[in-house]
This record gives structure tokens, sequence and C-alpha cells, in this order.
């Protein structure tokens, strides 16, 4: 049976009545596959991040019993998921090859229309290279965390949830990984990563 997304209803809610009636957890998958699958593919090449999608939903779905029903949002929960999937994914050796730029691939989308400002586009190009390959340096313990506040929008709290640390740490690893940013970075590109607060 196919619900439609009940917007009013909360995650911790879903969860609860799927351990029932299994069809309510759709809802949680309607609702967060896009979010999951940009968490995925920002972290691995293209045509993994599908199959790691799925595979999220597939392990959250058998460990829904022992999700936290105080809490309302799924989202973290979901994302914490992800990381660890990820994590025994890259560990495997399936995206061995090149581990900095090429796990990065899908990290900036900064993207300018060459036909508006070719000069600008170049520019761009050469600072979003510049970026990538800084992040693919740094160390995945302290890349994690500023990406996931930085381009997944979580809170330092959600972070420390999903990372299984305390908050400060959070805090620590995100100042660390821009003390390093700041290092290997030329000096344009610096501008760009504090301008958008990376």
């Amino acid at each position: 049976m196919r619900f439609l997304v009940h917007d009013s209803v909360a995650d911790n809610v879903l969860i609860e009545r799927s351990l029932t009636d299994p069809a309510w957890f759709d809802e949680i998958y309607l609702r967060y596959r896009d979010d999951v699958f940009r968490f995925v593919a920002r972290r691995v090449h293209g045509n993994d991040a599908a199959d790691l999608t799925g595979d999220v939903f597939a392990r959250a779905f058998r460990l829904r019993s022992g999700f936290d029903l105080s809490r309302e949002n799924a989202r973290p929960w979901l994302f914490g998921i992800a990381y660890r999937i990820i994590g025994d994914h890259l560990r495997k050796g399936w995206v061995r090859r090149s581990r900095g730029p090429a796990i990065a691939a899908g990290w900036l989308g900064v993207q300018i229309d060459p036909a508006i400002d070719a000069v600008a586009a170049a520019d761009v190009a050469q600072v979003r290279a510049d970026l990538v390959a800084a992040l693919g340096k740094l160390h995945r313990r302290d890349r994690e965390p500023l990406l996931m506040v930085a381009l997944d929008g979580l809170s330092y709290r959600e972070v420390a949830k999903i990372l299984g640390i305390p908050v400060g740490t959070v805090r620590s690893r995100i100042h660390r990984a821009r003390v390093q940013l700041r290092e290997l970075l030329p000096e344009a590109a610096q501008r760009m990563v504090e301008e958008d607060e990376l």
C-alpha cells in the first residue's frame, strides 16, 4: 500500500508505525531519499551513489526498531547510517583509485555559464580544482565534519551524533580542517572558502 507523504507526521511517529506496518517506512524513504543521495554522491563516484543510497534505506529499515523514538527527525540518523556505509565502501577498496580529488568530485557545485563570463568560469574552475585537491588531502576524520556542516547543512550537534563524538570534538576537527585548508590553498581559493564559510 502506497501512502501520500504526510508532512505533518513526525519521523519518529512514522518509524514507530512502521514497526507494526512496514509500509509506513515508505514515507521515510520518500521524505529523505534525495537528501541521502546527495550526501552519498558527494563522497563516492556517481555510479556507486544510487546503490549505496539503496543500501542506506535497506539498513535503516532493518535497524528501525533501534531508532530513538524521542527524536522527531530521522535525517541525522539516516546520514549516520550513510556515513558508516560509505566508510565500509571505501575500506573495501571499491573506490580506492585516487582517494583525494576523485572522491571530492561531487563536493562543490559552483557553476558559472561560460557563455556569460568565460574568465570568471575559468577562475571558478581553477579555484574549485584547488579546493577539491586540498579537501582530498585532509584526513577523513577532519574533512567529514567540515563537509557535513558546510555542504549537508547539519548542525554541530547532529554531526556529533552521527560520528558518535562530543560536540567539542566536532568543533576542534572543523577548526583543524579550516586551518589546514588555509595552508593548502592559494590566495584566490582561500577567499572563496572564507566567503562561503567552508
